[in-house]
């Protein structure tokens, strides 16, 4: 028998299956010989809607109010039935014997796996891991000790209490507010109070008066000191006089030191994170909102996993956790953190009360790395910034108190007393380990002694005026929200306590998800880093119950949920109570006498509805919105940028469309695009293209890039500017920055690139394109990320606009891209029709330049970047081009059966896929060809290619070809520098220069013998490209303008025909030299889609065992430029029994490739060897060498006798062997030791020499 275990996500479960042994991976579920783990995605069970007890209820009428089913119904969540369905059947099995519930270890958690069981009816026996951290070690210690889950009974039960309770008075609240004044307003236990504490924060500051005050500064010794007022002993008075008096009294008057005293005192920190503290302090100093700093922390802890559960309340640890320490400290014991953590480690680690309490620790403690080390390269730019917070807490607490001697010196002045305070520091303790951002620099004082006189003193009068309460800020209003006692209405001492006992407004897993709330319905917005309310705001606290405002009510409700997981008190005690308030909250909105009116209404209608649109402030920018509920429309005006302002520093706002986009600032500046990106490289700042587009597409999240800075400085000691960290042979997870790796490497600085099919770059290198090429047959299916109106064009150029629909339901079947606009067939509601877009309709940011991967395992694709709507499943072995990423996560193409998909990946799936170069496949790279005519073709190639006697008749050509796209080519003359193009005879010029420009289609009108080539200056890209037709050992060369072919005549003249079987119009194309361009190397790779997957031999496919066979297709591709066709070798090796299942490839397939297939591709054998010289004197001769390493072979394509190194060509990149899937410079050291060293060579040539003869 099995045992079943339920994660709550992926990520976690395929971390518990690891740990547990289990290897046989499904779509849905991993596999072994104990266990079998499944997981959720999040919740794959909710409540009802309303609309599921009874249809009518869908509309919204305050007559069905209150509504108040006897039973609230569970319903699976329609986008993740499919995963509902596989955890299910997995727990109808007979070999599964009990459930073990592996869902995060809290009250929410606990309702996720709960619902999930109770829907799907399973009965079996339960058990419970409960771990704060997902490292090995904890979920190995969590196994060993599983909980009965009875004992998480009450906890289920709260949590059913809790989403019960939020449904019956959030719903009921919410529909009678909107029925009742027609707009769109909600409220909530938790979400309304919080709005209230915002509006009496306004109110303090709107009533504020200021008061000016006054004060008295005098300077002895170059140290100012600050004058005490007598009686008070304040530093300021609010008496302009007094202060006046005091000043004519020590203007005239010396100073006299009368008191010096010095004291030792010391000082500890106060504490590690918890999730609102770490909230509050990253907002402060990063900008970071509380929504944002929570992802991050999830990341850390699921992803990463560095950092312990970051939904706790508690900043203490237990006793037993205590006892960890010395691993924890281990584990961050790198970059900045290993000098604080070697001199922690050297001595026994101290704990103490203020952070070891096992009575202030309820389900988690407080956040803490974890025992698996940190690689720091791994982490992106915000993830660092907050493990940073954490690992240097942390390590401070441990560090001793600090301790400094404070001087205090009083002087008399006058009859004045004036005094000043400084310290010195005897001992940094933990302040050592914290930034400068932790505290100010102390003061240190000169020598003072009792009696000493001063002389006159320079006096300087200061005043000012008493200011307001701050505004609320995001880290400010979560402190609120934590501990809300001064906003209660009532002085009650009991609810007080209660609201400190249970931790105030929410919990702090849901509080940043409360104030995210608030901005998206548009009751606050931020300006600057501080939050405003609305009008909309202020209007809907005039109308809903003042219950519901009160801080009191979730307090009490918190404490009582507490009561219910603690069991001492009844569930359907505490939902009476709800009902019984839900009603009468109801009742009371009905009988409201308030009115509601939009105070932000533009002049500007809905283009759905007609009606006139709101302005709102979005939390991202200014958007319109359409006041009618049903309707829904919304544009977006403007985005708040991450460019500053030349004039105040203040971030500034993108408005404007396409060319007419402009930068504008509160402050009154504004500037258009071009003097922006002018301005900015007159600062030195270099911006880019790309640069800009950053800030166009708004927000740090567009360039979350990896901190790789020790992984790059190791990458540039071994010349590796592509590591990625894993392999299919060695069936490792990816790690995310090492395919952030490879993406940096592969789009790095280079000049942006169409979105459509530009192949060369700014540095003029080939780029893959964005878009799948077969998209007439195989259409793409992309739906709009923009929701407000799109345009229609009828041209590429987007300069034909011919209609407008919403962007918000528009999905498009496409067919074309091109430059930066796609075509197809819309529908958008109602409408439907064809028409080209706008690329930045679809793709979140066009100017990405491409990344091509393949899938390891099936994996969700989803309909946004929010995740919360699954669009489909991407396949194992799935290709997939990403074609914009945010943070870690990607904007990805994916094949589905009937064609493409567009969606999105979350970061942790990418990092299960495997990349390889996504450039076309070309019959022939770039370089320059002998082209001789007259070839006579067979199966394998040719006859003996020394009895082709045929291609003396006619002359031979040493010509470059140029790749343009789907094996079209330029050609160009090396000797005369001019292209090859086409031309009708009977005009008297070339017809790409005539106002009567011929069709293609006229080939086939009997009108052939018109067509003649000619030679052009410039390449033409009309009439001068040549599709390679390949027939076996030859190639059949086709103009693509006429569609003819090109031979030769009797007269050694070039002319063009209509049969492609005549040996004149058959060419043997041979490489000149060895063609491998050392630049920019194509390696064909393993995990290439169009083979990864395929079965080679009896066992394993091309993906796992193929090495063999793609090291010889790499071989001649870098040494002849001809792509040998990868299974037309694999089927052969098989054939032939070169095939060993279990073991890979023989390496007689080498030699015998030569024979078989040498006449075709152009190579031959030239011997094998083990000898490093050899290898430097064949490669310098031309050769290329496939290199037997340890279990795997690579290709060693050429020498740079500058560099002394040599490039490798792997087709399945592995952490252990440190190599890329782009090619790689390496030192003959690493080719004698370690992963690479060599066991033999063996050798290829070109098999057709110089001079035009064959043999």
């Amino acid at each position: 028998m099995k045992r079943l275990v339920l994660a709550e996500k992926p990520s976690v479960a395929r971390d518990i299956a690891r740990v547990l042994g289990c290897k046989k991976q499904t779509k849905n579920y991993i596999e072994g010989d104990k266990y079998v783990v499944t997981w959720g995605l999040g919740h794959l069970v909710t409540l009802a809607d309303p609309e599921g007890y009874d249809k009518k209820l869908k509309t919204w009428r305050m007559e069905d109010l209150p509504m108040m089913p006897e039973h609230l119904k569970l319903v699976v969540i329609p986008q993740t039935r499919g995963q509902f369905q596989a955890v299910k059947s997995q727990m109808e099995r007979k070999d599964i014997s009990e459930v073990i519930i592996a869902t995060d270890a809290g009250r929410e958690g606990e309702l996720v796996a709960r619902w999930i069981l109770v829907k799907a009816g399973c009965k079996k026996p339960l058990r419970r891991l409960w771990i704060s951290s997902v490292t090995d070690k904890a979920i190995r210690e969590g196994f060993a000790h599983l909980k009965d889950a009875k004992k998480y009974d009450n906890l289920y039960r709260a949590a059913v209490a809790r989403a019960e309770s939020d449904w019956l008075v959030g719903i009921n609240a919410t529909r009678a507010l909107t029925c009742k004044y027609n707009a769109q307003l909600s409220c909530g236990r938790v979400q309304t109070p919080t709005l209230a504490m915002i509006a009496a924060r306004e109110e303090e500051i709107r009533h504020f008066v200021p008061k000016p005050y006054y004060g008295l500064q005098a300077r002895w010794k170059g140290v100012t000191f600050t004058w005490k007022e007598k009686g008070s002993n304040s530093s300021s008075v609010f008496s302009k006089e007094s202060r006046d008096k005091a000043y004519d009294r020590a203007k005239n008057s010396d100073g006299k030191v009368i008191s010096v005293k010095k004291t030792k005192k010391s000082s500890h920190l106060d504490g590690l994170y918890d999730l609102t503290t770490l909230q509050r302090d990253a907002n402060q100093r990063f900008g970071f909102s509380a929504k944002q700093t929570l992802n991050l922390m999830q990341s850390l802890y699921e992803h990463h996993k560095v950092l312990t559960y970051p939904r706790t309340d508690s900043r203490y640890l237990t006793t037993d956790v205590a006892e960890t320490l010395r691993e924890r400290v281990s584990a961050v014991a790198v970059g900045p953190y290993r000098t604080y953590a070697n001199t922690i480690l050297k001595g026994k680690i101290k704990t103490g009360p203020s952070f070891v309490n096992n009575k202030k620790v309820s389900d988690h403690h407080a956040i803490i790395p974890t025992e698996q080390p940190v690689i720091l390269a791994q982490l992106s730019v915000d993830e660092r910034k907050i493990f940073d917070l954490v690992a240097r807490r942390f390590l401070a607490v441990l560090y001793p108190a600090y301790e400094y001697e404070q001087t205090a010196v009083t002087v008399d002045c006058g009859g004045e007393t004036f005094e000043v305070k400084g310290n010195v520091p005897l001992r940094m303790g933990y302040k050592e380990v914290l930034t400068d951002q932790d505290g100010e620099e102390e003061a240190v004082l000169p020598a003072w002694t009792e009696g000493e006189r001063l002389g006159s003193p320079a006096l300087k009068q200061t005043e000012g005026k008493t200011k307001p309460p701050a505004r609320f800020t995001e880290g400010t209003l979560l402190q609120a929200m934590e501990n809300p006692v001064k906003y209660m209405q009532s002085k009650d001492k009991n609810a007080a306590k209660t609201l400190q006992e249970t931790g105030g407004l929410g919990t702090v897993a849901t509080r940043a998800d409360i104030i995210d709330k608030l901005f998206r319905s548009f009751l606050i917005e931020k300006k600057e880093n501080e939050i405003h309310m609305t009008g909309k705001a202020k209007q809907l606290l005039n109308l809903v119950p003042e219950d519901l405002k009160k801080p009191e009510l979730t307090a009490q409700w918190e404490m009582k949920l507490s009561n219910i997981a603690a069991g001492k008190m009844r569930q359907n005690t505490f939902m009476k109570e709800i009902r019984s308030y839900a009603t009468e909250l109801t009742e009371e909105i009905k009988g409201g006498e308030g009115t509601f009116r939009h105070d932000n209404l533009t002049n500007k209608h809905c283009p759905q509805c007609g009606k006139r649109l709101l302005a709102v402030n979005g939390k991202q920018g200014k958007m319109l919105v359409c006041q009618d509920r049903e309707c829904g429309y919304k544009e977006r005006v403007s985005r708040l940028t991450n460019a500053r302002c030349p004039v105040c520093h203040k971030k500034m706002e993108l408005i404007g469309q396409k060319d007419n986009q402009k930068f504008v600032c509160v402050c009154g500046h504004k500037e258009s695009m071009k003097a922006f990106e002018e301005r900015r490289k007159r600062e030195g700042a270099g911006v880019s293209k790309k640069d800009v587009q950053n800030y166009m597409k708004k927000m740090k999240k567009e360039e979350k890039q990896p901190v790789n800075n020790a992984l790059a400085d190791a990458l540039a000691n071994i010349k590796l500017c592509l590591l990625l960290a894993f392999g299919i042979l060695s069936l490792m997870t990816v790690r995310t920055e090492a395919a952030d790796t490879a993406e940096t490497a592969v789009c790095g600085s280079s000049a942006s690139v169409s979105a459509a099919a530009q192949k060369i770059n700014g540095d003029g290198q080939q780029v893959a394109r964005a878009f799948p090429t077969d998209m007439d047959v195989q259409p793409l299916i992309a739906h709009s990320i923009n929701y407000g109106t799109v345009n229609v064009y009828a041209d590429s150029a987007l300069t034909q606009q011919i209609g407008q629909v919403d962007g918000g339901g528009l999905s498009l079947t496409a067919f074309r891209a091109e430059n930066d606009a796609i075509y197809g067939d819309y529908v958008s509601g109602d409408v439907q029709g064809s028409g080209w877009f706008s690329i930045d309709t679809f793709v979140e940011n066009p100017d990405y330049e491409p990344v091509y991967a393949t899938t390891r395992d099936a994996m969700y694709a989803y309909t946004d970047s929010s995740f919360d709507q699954v669009r489909g499943t991407i396949k194992k072995y799935t290709g997939i081009i990403v074609v914009s990423r945010e943070g870690n996560n990607r904007q990805v193409i994916y094949e589905t059966s009937d064609g493409y998909e567009m969606g999105w990946m979350t970061g942790d799936a990418f990092s299960n896929c495997l990349l390889y170069d996504g450039r076309e496949k070309q019959a022939l790279s770039d370089g320059t060809y002998l082209f001789q005519c007259g070839y006579a073709d067979d199966a394998d190639g040719g006859a003996a290619l020394g009895s082709q006697t045929g291609l003396a008749a006619y002359d031979s050509y040493t010509l470059e070809l140029t790749y343009v796209s789907d094996n079209d080519y330029f050609i160009k003359n090396t000797e005369t520098g001019e292209y090859l193009s086409v031309k009708r005879a009977s005009s008297g010029m070339n017809t790409a220069a005539s106002s009567q420009a011929t069709t293609p289609d006229a080939a086939s009108s009997g009108d052939n013998a018109s067509w003649t080539p000619v030679w052009t200056d410039e390449p033409d890209e009309e009439y001068g490209l040549f599709h390679f037709n390949r027939n076996t050992g030859s190639f059949a060369i086709q103009s693509t303008a006429c569609r003819l072919f090109l031979a030769q005549n009797e007269q050694r003249e070039l002319i063009l025909l209509e049969n492609r079987q005549s040996d004149a119009s058959h060419w043997r194309v041979s490489a000149v030299e060895k063609t491998l361009n050392r630049a920019q190397p194509m390696v064909f790779t393993q995990y290439d889609p169009q083979w990864c997957g395929t079965p080679y031999g009896g066992g394993g496919s091309m993906g796992t065992a193929g090495c063999g066979v793609l090291a010889a297709v790499n071989a001649v591709y870098a040494l002849s430029g001809q792509y040998m066709d990868v299974m037309e070798l694999a089927d052969y090796a098989v054939e032939k029994n070169y095939r060993i299942v279990g073991s890979g490839t023989d390496d007689g397939i080498f030699k015998a490739a030569c024979q078989k297939f040498g006449r075709k591709y152009n190579f031959a054998w030239d011997g094998k060897s083990g000898s490093i010289d050899m290898l430097k004197e064949k490669l310098q001769a031309g050769d290329v060498a496939i290199v037997h390493v340890e279990g795997h072979y690579v290709v060693i394509g050429a020498y740079s006798k500058k560099r002394d190194k040599y490039l490798l060509l792997d087709s399945n990149y592995l952490p252990k062997r440190a190599t890329s899937a782009f090619g790689d410079w390496i030192s003959v050291d690493r080719l004698l030791s370690g992963s690479l060293e060599v066991q033999s060579f063996y050798f290829y040539k070109l098999r057709d020499t110089d001079g035009g003869a064959i043999s």
